[in-house]
């Protein structure tokens, strides 16, 4: 009964998509192209991130997200681009989606401070629903036999064309950024309806806390807010990461703007000479459900050496997780 209410619940918001929401995740930063487009070739360098997130583990694989992504700066283009693809399930599998994203970002230095960069982003997507795991109340017989149903089926997988942008504006120690995912459409089936427009709005700083040249300590504090909105459902992270040498510790609130307090994150991260691993754990303190909805994040990401010898330019000095 459980699986069949969870799906009935998954088939009404997947396919109600006027009210449909986009995957989201905690480390932010850790899956930057999928934050804000414009942070594509940010580190100049080619960089890889793979990220996979178990939100509520509980109800058996309710949602589980997988991305991998690859940008770099390239010169000619003067600007930095990448490459991004999302795997998204729930319901173990009853709904998938699919994302390939394509990514362009100009950058330009305003001065020798003050680095603007300004993000494009041509999406396909691709969501299936399996429709024989389905049932149906005319499909229920006084025998609990089942009969095919007479709703109507769509047409699925359903395949479109979506195109986002965004902008980051920095200096070393503050940065700030706009996205907007889904701004247009175009679909290849007659289903097809888009998603609504996601909004999101982020700002962080860097604060040096010390540096000790003989013992090669260093310490830096870097508190940030993110602000998410589509549709009417308005979501608000704010915390801060403190990274100690090569270790990162992070410690986060996500909240909705009708003050209720949804989850507290906690990650833990290591760097060593251009490999990035990271944990986060999603802990659920929402007054609103009695349930364990806690979720589980990791991210690993490699630095790669450039091709070749370039001078620096203005590199984005944020938080890597």
């Amino acid at each position: 009964m459980k699986k069949i209410l969870l799906s009935i619940f998954i088939f009404i918001a997947a396919f109600n998509l006027a009210e449909a929401q986009s995957p989201a995740f905690s480390q932010f930063f850790a899956n930057r192209l999928y934050l804000n487009p414009a942070f594509a070739g940010s580190e100049d360098c080619p960089h890889i991130a793979v990220n996979y997130r178990n939100q509520f583990p509980s109800l058996q694989q309710a949602f589980v997200t997988y991305s991998v992504s690859y940008d770099q700066y390239v010169d000619f283009l003067h600007g930095g681009v990448g490459l991004h693809i999302l795997r998204d399930s729930e319901g173990d599998g009853l709904l998938s989606s699919t994302y390939f994203d394509a990514i362009y970002s100009y950058h330009v230095n305003v001065t020798r401070k003050l680095a603007v960069k300004l993000g494009i982003q041509a999406s396909y997507i691709s969501r299936a629903l399996d429709w024989n795991r389905l049932i149906f109340p005319d499909m229920i017989t006084g025998g609990g036999t089942h009969t095919p149903t007479a709703e109507e089926v769509y047409e699925s997988p359903e395949n479109m064309l979506d195109f986002s942008a965004g902008l980051l504006v920095h200096s070393k120690q503050l940065y700030l950024g706009v996205s907007v995912q889904h701004l247009a459409y175009a679909g290849f089936s007659k289903n097809v309806e888009p998603f609504p427009n996601k909004y999101t709005f982020h700002v962080g700083a860097n604060i040096k806390l010390a540096k000790d040249r003989f013992s090669k300590t260093s310490s830096q504090l870097s508190p940030n807010i993110v602000y998410i909105k589509q549709l009417d459902y308005q979501q608000i992270n704010y915390g801060f990461y403190l990274t100690i040498n090569n270790i990162t510790g992070g410690a986060w609130l996500r909240q909705d703007l009708t003050m209720n307090m949804d989850a507290a994150v906690f990650l833990i991260g290591f760097q060593f000479r251009g490999v990035r691993l990271a944990y986060s754990y999603d802990l659920n303190i929402s007054k609103k459900t009695a349930q364990n909805l806690s979720s589980h994040e990791v991210s690993l990401a490699l630095q790669l050496n450039c091709w070749e010898k370039r001078k620096k330019r203005g590199v984005i000095s944020c938080p890597k997780f």
